[in-house]
């Protein structure tokens, strides 16, 4: 394995500090809409009480850090019932890792309710909290929802709202008991299971971090090696469009030319187009700078038979409708071997924005890889680059890098980094240009002796 070495013009961009913005994490992807157990909008039965564990790594998974919770969303995709007497949704934190079916956790707070609801369809069903809920990242989170007439006054003639799930999880995540005549359960100690145990309800919930994930400046370097596996890289989030299929980091990808930790798109749901994508954190631009974007990639299937297809914008959130600014089209991905990319482009406006990667393969490939995202300053002096490589061997580095132009070149300034945030200068080599003028292919070469340990 080897660390990338990049050509930097030594230019600090100052960037102020923003106020982090309020967004919609979706929690749960695609699965099977269904008027059966776990529904968060049940009115099948006249009583009803259900817990949903959220293990705070499936949060950070999606996005999601410390931060205030401030509602929660169902998408209702048919209608079942009338009106839901007394719904009630409370939040609470717990170490627990699995959810109790012969008892309920505790320490949940009412957030929403006690009102009679009726659901609206087709639409997304929202709940906002009574009171934010301030979450510290860490601790897994438990949705309450609970409802039924203390007076035993409404019917159970109608079904469920169609809700979607997600796929089964390992472990148990849900816990749901219903009853009739008995009135509310929003206090009962009955634990009778009804439905799924390993899945949850898809929900969105409305976010603002509190998190120190505030934007960084260039250069900004993601490896993913610090991701746990079938994670992402804190501060940075995913989002998926109409299927289960989405991104998450691999742990050499069952790919000779990806053998280290990768960022990969399966489509676990090949039945559908895929349509996922992967947002970096937070980048500090200005306006009128030209950034450089590097990163490898390839497909993940061998055959021949697969092309895969992604695009790369930028945009104000990572969100899917903020992504209005193109920087590259790969439409035709058929390379099983690793490429190299690298692209310039200027924004117009200076703010704070996000890289967004989007897979959008036709349904029945087989999945793509990305490795080694760096975004730098473009190269200010007037060198065309041609190649830049480097690769292992024994305890050494080697890097090999190739020009097409020189113009007034006196050398270049080799600086590495362990971290994409922080350059050391390691060396600097004399251009071969006479009079620093060239339009030859001229190669170059740097052996680095104490390279960083390989991850």
């Amino acid at each position: 394995m080897y660390r990338k070495i990049f050509f930097l013009v030594a230019v600090v961009l100052f960037g102020s500090k923003s106020v982090n913005a309020q967004m919609d994490i979706q929690v749960g992807i695609g699965g099977i809409s269904s008027t059966t157990f776990p529904n968060p909008l049940q009115d099948s039965w006249e009583g009803s009480r259900a817990q949903y564990l959220y293990r705070a790594a499936d949060l950070n998974s999606y996005g999601m850090t410390k931060g205030i919770i401030s509602a929660i969303k169902f998408d209702v995709n048919a209608f079942g019932v009338g009106v839901i007497e007394q719904y009630t949704i409370k939040i609470g934190t717990t170490s627990a890792m699995v959810m109790p079916t012969t008892s309920w956790l505790s320490g949940t707070t009412t957030i929403y309710g006690p009102v009679d609801y009726t659901p609206v369809y087709p639409a997304i069903n929202t709940f906002s909290f009574s009171t934010p809920f301030t979450w510290n990242g860490i601790d897994n989170i438990i949705i309450e929802i609970c409802n039924g007439d203390p007076n035993n006054a409404t019917t159970n003639t109608v079904t469920n709202s169609s809700i979607s799930s997600g796929t089964a999880l390992s472990y148990f995540c849900t816990h749901t008991t219903v009853q009739n005549d008995v009135g509310n359960l929003c206090t009962t100690s009955l634990v009778t299971q009804v439905g799924s145990k390993n899945v949850r309800p898809n929900a969105t919930f409305t976010w603002q971090s509190t998190d120190s994930c505030l934007p960084v400046n260039v250069p900004y370097l993601e490896n993913f090696e610090t991701a746990p596996m079938g994670l992402l890289p804190v501060c940075t989030s995913r989002e998926t469009i109409g299927t289960i299929d989405e991104w998450f980091t691999l742990d050499d990808p069952n790919n000779p030319n990806f053998n280290s930790k990768t960022i990969v798109f399966l489509p676990l749901h090949q039945a559908d187009p895929a349509n996922a994508w992967f947002y970096s954190r937070g980048i500090n631009l200005t306006a009128g700078t030209s950034y450089n974007l590097d990163f490898r990639y390839g497909k993940s299937g061998s055959l021949s038979s697969y092309t895969e297809k992604m695009n790369i914008f930028y945009g104000s959130t990572p969100t899917a409708d903020s992504m209005t600014n193109a920087i590259l089209d790969l439409p035709t991905i058929t390379n099983y071997n690793s490429i190299n990319s690298s692209t310039d482009f200027t924004p117009t406006v200076s703010g704070v924005y996000y890289l967004g990667f989007h897979a959008y393969s036709d349904a029945g490939q087989s999945g793509i890889l990305v490795d080694d995202i760096a975004l730098i300053l473009s190269l200010i002096s007037p060198v065309k680059l041609l190649s830049f490589t480097g690769t292992a061997e024994g305890t050494t580095n080697l890097l090999h890098w190739q020009t097409a132009t020189e113009a007034n070149n006196s050398g270049f300034a080799l600086q590495r980094s362990a971290d994409g945030l922080h350059f050391n200068s390691l060396a600097f080599i004399k251009t071969k240009a006479i009079n620093g003028n060239s339009s030859l292919l001229l190669s170059y070469g740097y052996t680095d002796n104490n390279p960083f340990a390989a991850i």
